[in-house]
């Protein structure tokens, strides 16, 4: 998407089961498996799963996305997901 249409995807983990972020630095996010910009959290979040996993369970999470020089024509969000319409190359 970048590289054809200039469109930038980003994203982050903001919440993992009951851990919230406090604080975001954009320059964690690449820094460990959660995509979780506030490092202070990363620790606890291991813990978190490695105990859901030795359990057998599994968690929600929410998750921040943003887009960058998107045009609104090119799509739309419905219940049933994104639905992208993008110029054929």
């Amino acid at each position: 998407m970048l590289e054809q249409y200039g469109i930038s995807i980003q994203g982050y983990l903001s919440q993992l089961g009951p851990i919230n972020i406090e604080s975001v630095d954009f320059a964690e996010i690449d820094q460990n498996p959660f995509f979780c910009p506030d490092a202070s959290k990363v620790q606890a979040m291991e813990e978190f799963m490695a105990a859901l996993t030795k359990e057998g369970n599994s968690i929600g999470a929410v998750f921040v996305f943003w887009l960058q020089k998107y045009l609104p024509a090119w799509g739309s969000l419905s219940s049933i997901g994104w639905t992208p319409i993008l110029p054929k190359p």
